[in-house]
């Protein structure tokens, strides 16, 4: 009875999320298509070199967010200590704080003209965004998706909203270059984001803590258990962020605008799937080694049937593309090839990881991850001296996220003692079946209905048993 009250529970945190991510992907979807029509190349340009900066600013709060996520991951609320938590968020903002002065400081010395101002953007993101990282953190660890729904409703509303007042200051010709307003208002949305979550968890947030002395040898380890999934973590986004930071480094802003662009279409496509990572961390945290075992083979099917199903949406995003936004048109052949890449890496992310962390294996993660990094750096300076354009890194991209996808199931295939090739033989005959499909059938409407009978066919071809039984296994839930 309490393993099938677990199972749903995690059946019922997974809808509650996705539900929640519906307006956020809705949301996602607006910002994607619209941002970029309004800002222009050039300042769409300028804003994505500042969302591609913050993507390192997770590194400033030295791991207590993934510290405490593994440390108390699986607890109920009512079993954790107030004070310990409220001591672990004062640390973590007097951490930012400094990080916050010591950046827009050293902006406003050494920096001028646009970077001045990314730069003092990204210290005041790095503050909001780390807390809000901290509770979403915290949220999950817990298994209270209710914080994080409600995140996501604010943050999809929040998101329309800007874009509204972004129009409003471009009708009205605002004296003001318009991707540095909407950064502003892009800053103010995590800001809000912020305060909402040390709203809703006020308890844990605000009052008397521990004494530092006391709690230091704790905060130590969660530092350190922390500090090494935020370098793995972190490592693992310089590898999807290496092929833009070399385009934005040897480009001008116009190229860097629309090879940036095609990674925006895909996050919108990450967004709706990322939402199960929310909760395969704390359901594993709950079973034992043998029955993760047991589950990842079947995760595998699944997430892999998911992964490539979400490539069929590189049609419907072209049709998109060609109608409203032609000064982007040069995005299309990046985003054709950089796609398999973002399906590779729902896997990784999704399920391997996150076993990783359920076995305690981070250090074996971050090796891996150090080791990719490494290829991926080399694969990227060998695509400018070959290709000597911007398609050659999205090449290296796909080839880095699919070297990447088989160290870490090999690793994992030891440990489980497992054997799971027949997944990668059926995830490379998709890539290669939809790379021929999108480049010899020129008509998207065509090549979208082709692309999903060949996945169908194929899927049951590999996949039969495995589909039969997931099937089954809904229609018992869904019975109880």
């Amino acid at each position: 009875m309490i393993e099938m009250a677990i199972k749903n529970k995690l059946y019922k945190n997974v809808i509650k999320v996705f539900a929640s991510n519906f307006l956020l992907i809705a949301s996602g979807i607006i910002m994607g298509f619209l941002l970029p029509k309004l800002l222009g190349v050039t300042d769409y340009g300028y804003y994505k070199i500042f969302n591609l900066y913050t993507t390192y600013v997770v590194f400033f709060d030295l791991g207590i967010a993934n510290g405490v996520y593994l440390e108390f991951g699986g607890i109920e609320r009512n079993n954790i200590e107030k004070e310990r938590f409220r001591f672990y968020f004062k640390i973590l903002v007097f951490l930012q704080t400094v990080c916050l002065l010591v950046i827009s400081v050293t902006a406003l010395i050494a920096l001028k003209g646009s970077y001045q101002f990314i730069f003092i953007m990204l210290s005041l993101y790095l503050m909001a965004n780390n807390i809000t990282n901290y509770y979403e953190k915290v949220s999950i660890a817990l298994g209270e998706f209710d914080a994080l729904s409600k995140r996501n409703i604010l943050k999809s509303l929040l998101s329309v909203v800007i874009i509204g007042l972004l129009w409003i200051g471009i009708e009205i010709k605002l004296p003001i270059q318009y991707y540095k307003l909407y950064t502003i208002l892009f800053v103010a949305v995590y800001a809000l984001l912020a305060i909402q979550y040390v709203y809703i968890f006020k308890d844990i947030s605000f009052g008397k803590s521990t004494d530092f002395v006391k709690e230091k040898p704790f905060l130590i380890k969660i530092i350190k258990g922390g500090m090494l999934l935020l370098l793995a973590d972190m490592v693992a986004s310089l590898i999807m962020a290496l092929d833009r930071q070399f385009v934005s480094i040897l480009y001008d802003v116009d190229t860097y605008s629309v090879y940036s662009f095609a990674y925006s279409m895909l996050k919108t496509i990450v967004l709706a799937v990322s939402a199960l990572s929310n909760v395969i961390y704390p359901a594993l945290r709950r079973m034992g080694q043998e029955e993760m075992q047991q589950s990842y083979n079947y995760s595998l099917c699944a997430v892999g049937i998911l992964s490539i199903a979400c490539q069929l949406t590189y049609y419907p995003l072209c049709l998109i593309v060609e109608f409203f936004l032609p000064n982007y048109l040069g995005s299309l052949p990046i985003f054709r090839a950089l796609f398999p890449g973002i399906t590779i890496n729902l896997i990784i992310s999704l399920l391997m990881i996150n076993h990783y962390k359920a076995l305690k294996k981070q250090n074996l993660c971050f090796g891996i991850t150090v080791m990719v990094l490494v290829l991926s750096f080399g694969l990227n300076c060998g695509a400018y001296f070959l290709f000597g354009s911007p398609i050659g890194f999205s090449a290296a991209s796909v080839l880095t996220m699919f070297i990447w996808y088989l160290l870490s199931g090999y690793f994992i295939d030891r440990i489980y003692r497992t054997n799971t090739r027949i997944h990668h033989v059926f995830l490379l005959t998709n890539i290669v079946i939809y790379y021929l499909v999108s480049n010899l059938i020129k008509n998207y409407y065509a090549g979208f209905v082709l692309n999903l009978i060949l996945l169908l066919v194929i899927s049951m071809m590999f996949y039969k048993k495995e589909i039969i039984y997931l099937l089954n296994k809904l229609r018992e839930r869904k019975k109880i």
